[in-house]
């Protein structure tokens, strides 16, 4: 959420977010949000992991995400990503965490690779996956569009596979050309 010709005080973005969410929500201004909230890696870096201040702003991302999804209805879909995590030093790792619910989602935990949070993204807007697609399709992951039956799963699975397997064989291709 960008705040143009407002100063507001870095550890207060978040909740501002929150809030011009809500309105944004319920004034039906957008049918995608995305929203940055940033407390938590700002915490992250100047504090470190595990610090009180650390701990403090993970449960203020918990009360914000709490908070936008009050804002939705059950046609809603709320897809939460972080680009990154962050080890005991406060340096960034490529494993980020995800949360996703909504009409589409099916319950339960998933491990998912960072690139299959696009499959997520598709899901939840009802798009088409992109042809560059390079994350999974995960068997238990979707309800619908993509895991809503079996066939469907297995369509779409071969679909990103055929894909990737084009890419590949473009790349090697090229390769050789070169050589």
């Amino acid at each position: 959420v960008y705040f143009p010709g407002e100063r507001v005080p870095v550890f207060e973005w978040d909740e501002l977010a929150v809030q011009r969410t809500g309105e944004w929500i319920r004034g039906d201004q957008a049918d995608v949000f995305l929203i940055h909230l940033v407390d938590l890696d700002k915490a992250s870096h100047a504090a470190g992991p595990g610090t009180d201040r650390y701990r403090q702003e993970v449960h203020g991302a918990d009360r914000a995400i709490a908070q936008i999804a009050g804002f939705l209805t059950a046609a809603d879909s709320l897809v939460v990503v972080g680009d990154h995590g962050h080890d005991e030093f406060g340096n960034h790792t490529p494993d980020p965490g995800y949360l996703a619910f909504g009409p589409v989602f099916a319950p339960g935990r998933l491990d998912l690779r960072q690139p299959t949070i696009a499959l997520l993204l598709s899901a939840a807007a009802g798009t088409p996956l992109p042809q560059s697609y390079e994350g999974e399709v995960p068997h238990n992951a979707l309800i619908a569009p993509y895991g809503g039956s079996e066939d469907a799963w297995s369509r779409t699975a071969a679909e990103v596979q055929a894909r990737r397997e084009g890419r590949r064989s473009a790349v090697r291709a090229a390769v050789w050309r070169f050589m």
